[in-house]
């Protein structure tokens, strides 16, 4: 499954507005979602509650590391985490996109959840003409802003500038490429 899209009861949680993916996993949308909240909806994403649980040895005694939890089914989404960890729900982290939308900026193209809901992404294409690569072959290019966290500390809330549309694991890791001009916010108690 190299796509590592999360599937949960034959259902992909992902949505995309216009070409279908490679994978052919997604809700398609005609229209893109009027609101980050709609877009997570659609994906399947709305309503997480994503907590820190406690660790424990074999023996029964506490550590100082925690397990991120998704409070409605129990999936563990990470672990290892220490006392200066914090849950940064996706929807908090992924929501000031919602100002390019109403702006006109941007529109959703798509967004998921992956490896099982570690990770999350919306990627949003901005409201400009495409950039021509090769003139009168169309050839082109499509510009994209992609924000991504993680419930798994694999990676900050990053919001990254990309000519890729994100639309699976190996489609984000190169969106967000060497990191040059990314935005991040660890996931610590300064993460608000």
């Amino acid at each position: 499954m190299a796509h590592e899209i999360e599937v949960v009861n034959g259902v992909a949680r992902m949505m995309f507005v216009g070409a279908t993916p490679w994978h052919g996993l997604g809700k398609r949308l005609e229209t893109p979602p009027a609101s980050v909240q709609e877009a997570l909806e659609m994906a399947g994403l709305a309503g997480w509650e994503v907590v820190l649980q406690p660790l424990y040895l074999a023996d029964g005694r506490k550590v100082d590391q925690f397990a991120t939890v998704r409070k409605r089914d129990g999936a563990v989404l990470g672990n290892g985490g220490g006392s200066h960890s914090r849950v940064v729900q996706h929807e908090t982290a992924l929501a000031p996109f919602d100002a390019f939308l109403r702006a006109g900026a941007a529109t959703v193209e798509t967004a998921g959840s992956l490896k099982g809901g570690c990770k999350v992404w919306l990627l949003a294409k901005i409201a400009k003409p495409d950039a021509v690569i090769v003139p009168r072959a169309d050839d082109r290019v499509a510009q994209y802003m992609v924000v991504a966290t993680s419930h798994d500390g694999s990676i900050a809330v990053s919001f990254q500038a990309t000519p890729i549309r994100v639309v699976c694991q190996n489609t984000l890791s190169a969106a967000m490429g060497n990191g040059k001009g990314a935005m991040r916010i660890r996931h610590t108690a300064g993460a608000a």
